[in-house]
């Protein structure tokens, strides 16, 4: 028996499908623009983390004294609190957005599976169907709410730490950001295979819920 066999052609970044997917992110752009906001406070409070160390070990431990450690401690102690409290935030959004943005696709799948044709269903088998259904719907939502959060926070703290380091040492910066362009020719290789393994991985994933599906209608109760 010939199994269905998806489309195995492995394109490039295309974004026509994600301007499709515009109109299921408007009713949550608050959250996502809270996503935003309060994760680009926690990267610049996150960076503040080591120029407050920097500080201590200058201002006390070198010079010898603990005048005004005082007004350091609370001032430190507060940074962190608020830190902790705007990654509560935006994990908040991030979970609604996840969640919601899900559950909208699922429910357009739903809708639209009903309005297809038999001969979809008889060329198509459940477990590919079940698995663009359940599995994409789900990596959508994680890649719009936590991808964000992964990029916008990745780029705003490298773009922070370069700053705050030309800052300090302009010479040294200059000598660790040699390294950017060979990790950017080294990311752009791995990111190409994770993108063909991560595509086998849900054609794989699309049998086996098939096998799974056949497995238990064809089962004698």
């Amino acid at each position: 028996m010939n199994y269905f066999e998806e489309d195995s052609t492995y394109k490039s970044f295309d974004i026509k499908p994600w301007l499709k997917l515009m109109k299921f992110f408007k009713p949550y752009e608050k959250s996502i623009v809270g996503i935003l906001v309060f994760m680009l406070l926690t990267a610049a409070m996150d960076l503040s983390v080591p120029l407050f160390q920097k500080y201590a070990v200058d201002n006390f431990i070198v010079a010898g004294t603990t005048e005004g450690m005082g007004k350091f401690i609370a001032v430190y102690t507060a940074t962190l609190i608020a830190m902790t409290v705007s990654v509560n935030i935006f994990v908040r959004f991030a979970i609604i957005v996840e969640m919601y943005i899900g559950k909208d696709l699922r429910k357009e799948i739903f809708t639209h599976l009903q309005n297809l044709s038999l001969s979809y269903y008889n060329t198509t088998p459940v477990g590919y169907i079940l698995a663009r259904t359940l599995s994409d719907t789900n990596r959508i939502g994680t890649m719009i709410a936590w991808g964000l959060v992964d990029v916008f926070w990745s780029f705003a703290y490298v773009i922070g730490a370069f700053a705050a380091m030309l800052m300090l040492n302009f010479q040294l910066a200059l000598i660790v950001m040699l390294i950017v362009p060979l990790m950017a020719i080294i990311t752009a290789y791995f990111q190409k295979k994770l993108l063909v393994t991560s595509r086998k991985m849900r054609k794989v994933n699309s049998k086996m819920t098939g096998h799974f599906n056949e497995g238990i209608t064809g089962a004698r109760t």
